[in-house]
């Protein structure tokens, strides 16, 4: 189960005379995985997709080439947590006296006003490829601020060459969190049946004529292959 939206809180699945609650709620990206019995794992979505992670690359196995500018990548901004640590980190090498100068951006309120407050790594990469890491605290904002963070690159004093490979900004906790304990409910489906399923939750109506909620249904041998294995499933 995948909130594609907006927060959805206390979603409650109805399959056939089997009913399942979960007690918390879905931000947008989060998985929820239920399997058979009583046993949920909550799985957070990346803060960077991966192609952008690869510089907009489809090739993870080579660096792109940067030798031209001063600004030469800016990622698209993504949410992140108050007062959480990430680690930022970036695979790569420079040549031709090439400096890689990068800044995590984040913006939010603070007294009321918007507020942009940055996070230099300056000169992390040497001639040969390597990562390199940096723990980075989110600043003080208000209280509910929502916060977003760019990654920028620059070619400091526009010169020489930086060979990028893969950054990202990763959540120092676990992505992936036992929530058992916040089931209501059984989940025991027969094999090879016909499913009537229906869905609701603690939200208001949904308006926006567009679905919230992605569910599939995965064999359970094949559950680590959640994205690959769809055996059925819709959107509400």
């Amino acid at each position: 189960m995948e909130s594609l939206r907006r927060t959805v809180n206390y979603p409650r699945l109805t399959l056939n005379d089997q009913e399942i609650l979960y007690r918390g709620f879905l931000e947008p990206g989060d998985k929820l995985l239920l399997y058979p019995g009583v046993k949920a794992t909550l799985v957070n979505p990346p803060l960077i997709s991966e192609k952008t992670a690869h510089f907009d690359r489809d090739d993870a196995d080579t660096e792109r080439v940067f030798e031209d500018g001063y600004l030469v990548f800016s990622s698209p901004a993504f949410r992140v947590k108050a007062g959480r640590e990430y680690v930022f980190t970036i695979t790569g090498f420079v040549a031709n006296n090439g400096i890689l100068n990068s800044f995590v951006e984040f913006t939010g309120k603070r007294n009321g006003k918007p507020h942009t407050e940055s996070v230099r790594y300056f000169n992390p990469l040497g001639k040969e490829l390597s990562t390199a890491r940096l723990n980075v605290q989110v600043p003080d904002f208000d209280a509910n601020s929502e916060i977003k963070a760019p990654v920028r690159f620059f070619r400091h004093e526009r010169t020489g060459q930086l060979h990028l490979r893969e950054f990202n900004f990763l959540d120092s906790e676990n992505r992936e969190h036992d929530v058992t304990d916040r089931l209501d409910g059984f989940l025991n489906l027969p094999a090879n049946a016909i499913l009537t399923v229906a869905y609701d939750d603690r939200d208001e109506p949904n308006f926006w004529q567009a679905p919230l909620l992605k569910l599939k249904l995965i064999d359970s041998n094949e559950i680590q292959q959640v994205n690959v294995q769809r055996k059925g499933g819709g959107d509400f």
